[in-house]
């Protein structure tokens, strides 16, 4: 049957909830991202009350971490930067994927997606994200991960 995309495995999973109205959609690509401070926590909970960060700390807006109703979306890609953030003149100073191949704490951590108790992407290594152990690298500065299995979220 060939490889099934991500649009194909959304208008699947909604058909099966009686949400049929998804194939007649309009799909698009987004990128949503959350900052949060490396402040020696030891749990990063990303997009949780992402709403009171304003860009460039956060896209998601107003509406924070909610998806609106008959909306679902499939998590195909995630990646790590780590950065430094100037609250004075609200810009970034620096971003920089090759860093956290020299954070320790990052690096043998693990990467996982919950939402609303459910865990719609099972912990993964985040030492499997740097080129050296990432099968889709193209080169030794890629430290995105694509996930074998895409997440569907749905409201």
């Amino acid at each position: 049957m060939g490889n099934i995309t991500p649009q194909m495995k959304n208008i699947a999973v909604n058909d099966k909830f009686g949400n049929s109205g998804i194939k007649k959609q309009q799909g698009s690509t987004v990128i949503k991202y959350d900052t949060l401070p490396l402040d020696g926590r030891t749990e990063f909970r990303f997009f949780e009350e992402s709403n009171q960060r304003n860009f460039p700390l956060s896209n998601t807006g107003a509406d924070g971490n909610k998806l609106g109703v008959g909306n679902s979306m499939v998590v195909e890609r995630a990646y790590l930067t780590v950065g430094t953030y100037s609250a004075t003149t609200n810009r970034w100073l620096t971003l920089d994927q090759t860093d956290i191949t020299t954070n320790v704490a990052l690096l043998t951590s693990e990467f996982g997606f919950v939402i609303a108790n459910s865990q719609v992407i099972k912990n993964i290594p985040v030492l499997s994200w740097i080129a050296d152990f990432n099968k889709a690298a193209e080169n030794n500065l890629n430290s995105n991960y694509e996930f074998d299995t895409q997440g569907l979220i749905g409201h």
